[in-house]
């Protein structure tokens, strides 16, 4: 059977899931994009608050060649592994407040 567009119904049926793949895809990049613009200015902020370039738990300075490579890097290498492994800051519970204002590991 055929609308007035000339479309059968199983037409219509398999051009509905591209379609929702293609407004999904769409949403995702636009996600992607809005976290990218949202890391971007919270890197501004801490460059106009002097603190760019500081890891957020170990408050050390970030090497350059990191920076380099990742911009928007808020950790050192060591601090951004130990955080992927628990997907969470690494700071345990005997912890002082850091110059950035967040938790750091006593040494």
């Amino acid at each position: 059977m055929q609308n007035s567009k000339g479309l059968s119904q199983s037409a219509r049926l398999e051009t509905k899931p591209r379609e929702l793949e293609r407004q999904l895809e769409s949403r995702t990049e636009d996600k992607a994009l809005e976290n990218r613009l949202r890391e971007t200015n919270a890197a501004l902020k801490r460059l106009d608050a002097g603190i760019y370039g500081v890891c957020f738990d170990c408050a050390k300075p970030i090497p350059y060649p990191r920076l380099e490579a990742d911009p928007l890097a808020i950790r050192d290498t060591e601090c951004q592994q130990a955080y992927d492994a628990i997907g969470q800051n690494p700071a345990t519970t005997d912890t002082a407040p850091s110059p950035m204002g967040r938790a750091s590991r006593r040494t």
